[in-house]
């Protein structure tokens, strides 16, 4: 399920980005091993339908079954990303995407899975991996957050966007009108303040 055509203009680039020769080359680029930028979703409809934008730090280890042709076209690598994630919302796949789906039903009650991603775009404020156990240096997420992010965000200049987690907010730091909650992925989707988090967060949209 590919996002509207002009985030798959915007997201193209990535792969294979400039980035990995530059600022980036400590981060992950190995397709054969689901390592390409990703950990996005939505904005099935038109630009101008989504509300909402959801900004996650950065995707964890691929699946060992996430296998990508290095030489598929963007599109439909764009289309492979966005479909695994969907999927794994439906099935609600772990213990993130059964997180996900709790906050997107609090920002959208009532209305189908398909119509809370027609409202959102997901994304991360980096879209590659670091090695294992490594953190992302500084200069790729300035770097990723100039080639991508900050794109992806003048997309959808009138929906809220929400720093899921301290280092998301870290690198969302100075943008206007920012809101804040916790990580839908673990460890910090445990802690006992997370889901009251998503909750105040639901509260929140839906009085805007």
């Amino acid at each position: 399920m590919l996002p509207c055509k002009e985030v798959v203009r915007l997201l193209e680039p990535a792969y294979r980005c400039a980035g990995f020769d530059d600022a980036c080359v400590a981060l992950t680029w190995a397709p054969e091993r689901g390592f390409v930028p990703r950990g996005y979703c939505g904005t099935t409809g038109m630009p101008g339908d989504v509300r909402l934008v959801l900004v996650l730090d950065q995707p964890g280890e691929p699946r060992s079954d996430a296998a990508i042709d290095a030489n598929a076209a963007p599109q439909e690598i764009i289309g492979g990303v966005c479909r695994d994630l969907y999927i794994g919302l439906t099935q609600r796949r772990d213990q993130f995407c059964s997180n996900l789906r709790f906050l997107l039903s609090r920002c959208f009650p009532g209305v189908s899975l398909e119509e809370q991603l027609r409202f959102t775009w997901i994304t991360c404020s980096v879209l590659c991996s670091a090695p294992a156990g490594d953190h992302v240096p500084p200069g790729a997420s300035l770097e990723c957050r100039g080639r991508f992010l900050e794109r992806q965000l003048a997309l959808f200049s009138g929906a809220s966007v929400v720093a899921l987690g301290a280092l998301a907010a870290k690198r969302l730091k100075g943008y206007p009108g920012l809101l804040e909650a916790a990580d839908p992925a673990p460890p910090a989707c445990n802690q006992p303040e997370a889901r009251a988090s998503w909750v105040r967060l639901g509260v929140r949209f839906a009085g805007h």
